[in-house]
């Protein structure tokens, strides 16, 4: 499985364990079209923790957004072909770049635990492959 045609799934576990840590920002403003907020699948109430998906454009690349406001000790998932991939932050605001460019089909899972609620949202990621038809008149 690849998540990115530059990184072998070896080679992406070593990156996100060794140098990716969430960066804190200052502000979570987005656009309503590329915004997809995790919804609230817990049975024990309401959180103060609110996460948000951002597609970069037309680009294969989301943000995960996250205000902590309470600054929780939050789990973050992301769970890929069966393989969990695990992140852990207590700031109050978290951003992480996941780049799909290249991933293989199938349905990724982001699930944020903060001990009672859970917060989750799956994307689906199926390829699209387009054939062109040429017609041409002969010149006779």
């Amino acid at each position: 499985m690849k998540l990115n045609s530059r990184f072998t799934l070896p080679s992406l576990v070593i990156l996100l364990f060794s140098g990716l840590f969430f960066i804190p920002v200052k502000g979570t403003a987005q656009s309503a079209e590329n915004t997809y907020a995790l919804e609230n699948t817990g049975t024990h109430g309401k959180t103060d923790v609110m996460a948000y998906l951002v597609r970069d454009g037309n680009d294969e690349n989301y943000t995960l957004k996250v205000d902590n406001p309470s600054r929780k000790k939050l789990k973050i998932y992301l769970y890929a072909g069966g393989v969990r991939y695990s992140y852990y932050a207590s700031a109050p605001h978290v951003s992480k770049l996941f780049d799909f460019n290249g991933a293989e089909d199938g349905v990724y899972t982001f699930i944020i635990q903060d001990g009672k609620t859970r917060l989750k949202k799956d994307i689906e990621i199926s390829t699209i492959v387009l054939t062109k038809k040429e017609i041409r008149v002969a010149a006779r």
